[in-house]
């Protein structure tokens, strides 16, 4: 191949490329000269779920023979031979005969070749016309429509002039074999529109708002995320801290030294000391019953992987009062006769059993929600001027599980009721996206509602069902959307912001917590005061299948 004629070739790769990336909508990457294992691949677009359509582009003045066709179809796929689709564009010219044998094979009547019958029906062969200025011509029409669908209009001069900037940048595309996502290609369209061509937009480009993925790690906003969700919240700082309070507290009570305990012996001489006493019938063991000493032991062996043995529980000749003495002053502690070791002992049991429970209750409260996929979305502004009252719809499919706020089960503990009663920014951190250089939080119609914390009340489970109620009302208000309906199998949320600035970024209020075994798309409708039509949209969500 001359130089001219490989010149000639690239070119008609870059149109070709411009021309198939505006007319499909469904690809969500696409890559000229993919390093491949042959290098037979000059264009690749993909599609949800990885799954790929490749291309060869081939260009002569001379008539295309059908063995030379055959040729390029059979090297296509033996470098990609999972491929969800196949073409062959020829720029030029066949005989009548080549004509008729390509017509068959994209009818799926006749392969070309007998290696080719596996994929009849993911091959077709494409005839264009070699005149560069016709391809051109068309790439300006799927431009055309492209740019309408946007809300834009421009004349034929100007369209012209942004088809051969785009041609310009796929060859700049095919020399650096870069991949690029569609959301990304249509926002370098656009952006490049706009400090090129900014005659061409009035208020309408002005008014752009658009919803996407926000990757926070990476921060990059996209139409397309893999599957996202929490793994080990229980090594969250709040579990750490506890358990270290813990393991000091197993490490503190091993080290206190007990006398062996002949309790049956001191019950009889206290029975007898304190027999004037007539609110005390009996005395008995203060110790743990086996029970709870099995339970303790399964919670330090699930959470600190350590055995505790029997001598860990001996509160040596430690009792209690069978009927405990109720003072005045409604103190209801136990009035426990031994030495002070033994009480020192007791003592700390009774807290290591009250932490373990606690510790348990918090654990069961955060691994709830690593059943569930996340959903991170993000509000933009792309355009020039402020917009207010948005309003945005999200559609997710019928069979896709969503996360109400009053189907989160709150803790049970009083202690850990109160951290995240006391501090919002805990549950927060779970439940929402925080924000960054890139994004920033809405807080405008974000209030906590207040329910009256009533600590003093005398009945222990009043006190948790008040706290519960003060944790749901937190977690509804940072669940600030609604659930309308169900059409067309489509379940629909809707959102509400109060303002956004130009080209800044809001985070929803929330993540969505959702179950789906399978890949899904997210659609989405956006109105506002300033927004001329409602603006809508598509993104896709993919699901690990080994998850």
């Amino acid at each position: 191949m001359g130089g001219q004629e490989g010149s000639r070739g690239y070119l008609f790769q870059a149109v070709i490329s411009a021309f198939n990336s505006l007319n499909d909508d469904k690809w969500t990457y696409v890559q000229i000269e993919p390093l491949t294992e042959y290098e037979k691949v000059d264009i690749s677009w993909e599609y949800p779920n990885s799954q790929r359509k490749v291309v060869q582009v081939k260009s002569s003045i001379n008539p295309f023979s059908k063995s030379d066709i055959i040729s390029w179809a059979t090297a296509l796929y033996n470098d990609i031979n999972d491929a969800l689709s196949y073409e062959i564009i020829l720029i030029g010219t066949v005989s009548d005969a080549v004509q008729e044998a390509i017509k068959k094979s994209n009818k799926k009547e006749e392969a070309l070749d007998s290696f080719l019958k596996p994929i009849i029906d993911k091959l077709i062969i494409t005839i264009k016309n070699y005149d560069p200025d016709s391809l051109k011509s068309n790439v300006s029409t799927s431009l055309n429509k492209f740019i309408s669908d946007q809300g834009f209009n421009a004349n034929f001069y100007t369209i012209d002039k942004i088809a051969d900037s785009i041609v310009l940048q796929f060859l700049f595309l095919s020399i650096s074999g870069t991949k690029i996502s569609r959301s990304t290609f249509e926002d370098k369209i656009l952006e490049w529109l706009r400090f090129n061509f900014a005659t061409i937009f009035g208020k309408v480009y002005n008014n752009r708002l658009d919803i996407s993925f926000y990757n926070a790690e990476e921060k990059l906003f996209q139409k397309e995320i893999s599957e996202l969700r929490y793994e080990n919240l229980t090594d969250l700082p709040l579990v750490f801290d506890e358990k270290r309070i813990i393991e000091d507290l197993i490490n503190e009570i091993s080290h206190i030294q007990i006398i062996s305990s002949t309790k049956p012996q001191r019950r009889s001489s206290l029975s007898s000391l304190y027999q004037n006493h007539t609110s005390i019938s009996e005395w008995s063991d203060a110790g743990f019953s086996i029970k709870d000493q099995g339970k303790i032991s399964a919670l330090i062996e699930k959470y600190f992987n350590r055995k505790i043995d029997a001598i860990f529980f001996d509160v040596g000749n430690l009792v209690q009062p069978s009927v405990r003495v109720i003072s005045s002053f409604g103190d209801r502690k136990p009035d426990y006769t031994g030495s002070d070791s033994e009480k020192l002992k007791k003592t700390k049991l009774d807290e290591l059993y009250k932490k373990l429970i606690g510790l348990e209750d918090l654990c069961t409260f955060l691994i709830q929600f690593e059943n569930f996929q996340i959903i991170p979305l993000a509000l933009q502004n792309l355009g020039g001027v402020h917009d207010e009252k948005i309003r945005v719809l999200i559609k997710l499919p019928k069979s896709v599980t969503v996360l109400k706020h009053n189907q989160i089960s709150p803790p049970s503990s009083l202690e850990n009721l109160k951290k995240f009663n006391d501090d919002y920014q805990l549950i927060e951190d779970i439940l929402k996206c925080s924000c960054d250089s890139n994004v920033k939080e809405d807080t405008t119609n974000y209030f906590h509602s207040q329910t009256l914390d009533l600590d003093f009340m005398e009945s222990e489970q009043n006190r948790i069902n008040n706290k519960q109620s003060i944790f749901t009302n937190v977690v509804s208000c940072i669940f600030n959307f609604t659930f309308l309906e169900v059409i067309d199998n489509n379940q629909i949320l809707e959102f509400s912001f109060k303002e956004l600035n130009p080209k800044e970024n809001l985070l929803f209020p929330c993540y969505l917590f959702i179950k789906s075994d399978n890949d899904f798309s997210i659609k989405y409708e956006i109105t506002s005061k300033y927004l001329s039509e409602k603006t809508v949209g598509e993104l896709l969500y993919n699901v690990n299948k080994n998850s």
